[in-house]
């Protein structure tokens, strides 16, 4: 790792409610909740403005370069315990604005949606950046929606997974073995539509015992049922006044 990441601000990522919003999952809790509680989020950015620069032209760049009239600048800082973050600014003839890209976060499904963890990280990242780089930054908006991604258990999806990417009709989920893991896994950009696969295999098996219990207690009602009708459908004795039996 480059060490001027670190040395450059001299100055610690503040993140305080950030640790209770996320938690890194160690590996024990992995496997006490199992994969189905895990879902990975990817390629989350975010865009701010640049409203004022103090910087005088002073500069602490990892990398620049220029595309068609527009200048790019990256920096990549390691902050604790989201990972590293990448801050592009994009210095056009007319705009002047820098992108966060965040890094691959593991979520816990018990923390709920992690929209809001997001919005909060990319502020944090905007404030530190101000202060470091200064230059203000107005309110960081959504650049990339997040790829949400849980990894399959189904041996066939598996199969699937190693052999190829597959999408949906409306390309809204799928599923395949991209880098820089390799491990199958479905995706969306739905966090509603992952976190409720993630359940699915659950709600399946006790759909399943349901409809099991179900038929068994059909099955005996269907005994239950025939028992009356052959008892009604026996022939009836009549009797006359007398209590003789009526031939």
């Amino acid at each position: 790792m480059n060490t001027k990441w670190y040395t450059a601000t001299k100055k610690p990522f503040n993140i305080k409610s950030t640790k209770e919003l996320f938690k890194l999952p160690s590996s024990k809790s992995q496997r006490v909740h199992g994969r189905c509680n895990i879902i990975q989020i990817q390629k989350s950015s975010f865009i701010a403005d640049v409203e004022k620069d103090y910087s005088n032209g002073y500069e602490k760049y990892d990398k620049s370069w220029k595309i068609n009239g527009v200048s790019n600048f990256l920096y990549s800082y390691p902050f604790n315990p989201v990972g590293e973050v990448k801050f592009q600014r994009i210095i056009g003839k007319n705009s002047d604005r820098v992108k966060i890209i965040l890094p691959r976060l593991i979520w816990e499904r018990d923390n709920g949606d992690p929209k809001s963890f997001l919005f909060d990280v990319a502020e944090r990242c905007c404030s530190w950046f101000t202060k470091n780089f200064h230059v203000l930054l107005g309110n960081p908006v959504v650049c990339q929606k997040p790829d949400y991604a849980m990894l399959l258990d189904d041996s066939r999806l598996v199969e699937m997974a190693q052999s190829g990417t597959y999408k949906s009709y409306d390309k809204s989920i799928m599923i395949d073995s991209s880098a820089p893991d390799c491990l199958p896994e479905i995706e969306s950009k739905d966090y509603d539509v992952v976190n409720g696969l993630a359940d699915a295999p659950k709600k399946i098996v006790l759909l399943e015992h349901r409809m099991s219990k179900m038929e068994s207690a059909l099955g005996r009602i269907e005994n239950s049922m025939s028992r009356i009708e052959a008892l009604f459908s026996q022939p009836s004795k009549e009797f006359d006044n007398h209590g003789g039996m009526i031939q």
